[in-house]
């Protein structure tokens, strides 16, 4: 006698991949909400990645105050800094030159002025340059030749600068 093997309906195979579809969709969904909402999960390796990717400014806006994590990745981390102070108020530039220029000086790989009143500010760091032993890009806009004198004398004394942009 032969046995014949009843074949599965249309029916029962379309609920199949249908269910499949659906569970592949839910999976997707909660891997995008899982990579949007959980950036604290990731590496500090990872981090100081992206953070090498962005202007150390905007790093330190948005991540100093942020929680003791992020605060902690910034102040005692040993990746170089550049500094880019050339769009900075007066009042936010005191704050960064406090909590990162100045416990931070020897981190500083590069710098870039053109904020003239930022000249004027002993705290500046046109007036500690010479601290900085690690710099190797200075750049300088619309600065008065009174400090550029000052400047030039001090920058002989510092080990690592190869570019100076004036």
């Amino acid at each position: 006698m032969e046995q014949i093997k009843r074949q599965r309906s249309n029916t029962v195979n379309n609920y199949d991949n249908n269910k499949k579809q659906k569970i592949q969709v839910e999976t997707n969904r909660c891997l995008l909400k899982e990579c949007v909402t959980c950036f604290e999960d990731l590496s500090n390796e990872l981090i100081y990645e992206i953070f090498e990717l962005l202007d150390f400014h905007y790093v330190y806006d948005a991540f100093y105050s942020l929680n003791t994590r992020f605060h902690n990745l910034i102040v005692k981390s040993t990746l170089p800094i550049d500094v880019n102070l050339s769009s900075i108020s007066k009042s936010i530039f005191q704050r960064f030159n406090k909590d990162i220029i100045l416990p931070n000086k020897h981190r500083i790989h590069s710098l870039h002025l053109s904020n003239l009143c930022l000249y004027d500010d002993i705290s500046s760091p046109i007036h500690i340059v010479s601290d900085f032993l690690r710099l190797e890009t200075l750049s300088l806009n619309n600065i008065e030749l009174k400090y550029l004198e000052y400047l030039l004398s001090t920058l002989v004394s510092l080990p690592c600068l190869s570019s100076l942009s004036i």
